[in-house]
């Protein structure tokens, strides 16, 4: 009973709905003579004329409707499939160069290298973030802006770790050779401003791990089972 009342079949009903009043129509007024004959017959012409033109344009607009969503779907898949790819390259990328550095407490958080962060790491994304709305699963969409949001932050803070570094390896040649009490108050908290930050950046790394994992499982069975735009 449902279906009977869905959109698609709104001029089906109204065919057979016309169609019933026209032949009630005609059997109260039924034809008695030749030229009422042909005038009856010619308003069933005009009238199917007009139901095939109304057809006609129904059928065009569903076809049109269908391929528009066609084309969505892969604009979707495609967006997925790329984010995919730019994801599992950025988790290779921070894993090999930075792993060790995010996982571990170093005894000397100075002694640590911290390999050049990579200045446009986003491109599919910052080229992508306004079609963002074309994927059709909410959580997937959550989850892509969740990571990215969260690696945004991971580099922002290896950059500030780095100048913090550096700060404090100015502050250490400057006691080295001041040798007062001032000098080490400075390189000491500049020293714990570093572990500070190194802390920092290792609960980010922690966050970000096992959602990527997750968005990325997500991410596979959308583009293997094809993402679909309701």
């Amino acid at each position: 009973m449902k279906n009977l009342f869905n959109l698609k079949n709104i001029p089906i009903f109204l065919f057979f709905l016309s169609v019933f009043f026209i032949v009630k129509i005609f059997t109260l007024f039924m034809p008695k003579q030749s030229s009422d004959w042909a005038s009856w017959v010619q308003a069933f012409g005009s009238i199917g004329a007009i139901f095939v033109a109304i057809y006609v344009s129904y059928d065009q607009n569903k076809k049109q409707l269908v391929r528009e969503k066609e084309k969505v779907k892969k604009e979707e898949l495609s967006l997925l499939t790329i984010i995919n790819d730019e994801l599992f390259l950025l988790r290779k990328l921070v894993d090999e160069r930075f792993a060790d550095f995010l996982s571990k407490i170093p005894k000397n958080i100075s002694d640590m290298e911290l390999h050049k962060v990579p200045t446009k790491p986003f491109l599919v994304y910052e080229g992508s973030v306004s079609k963002i709305g074309i994927i059709s699963d909410e959580d997937i969409r959550r989850k892509i802006i969740y990571i990215y949001s969260g690696y945004n932050r991971l580099f922002d803070g290896m950059s500030l770790f780095n100048e913090i570094s550096d700060s404090y390896d100015d502050a250490k040649r400057y006691d080295d050779s001041a040798d007062t009490s001032e000098s080490r108050k400075e390189k000491d908290e500049r020293y714990k401003d570093l572990e500070y930050s190194h802390l920092q950046l290792r609960e980010l790394y922690k966050k970000i791990d096992d959602p990527l994992n997750a968005l990325l499982r997500n991410l596979g069975e959308a583009i293997g089972g094809g993402a679909v735009c309701e």
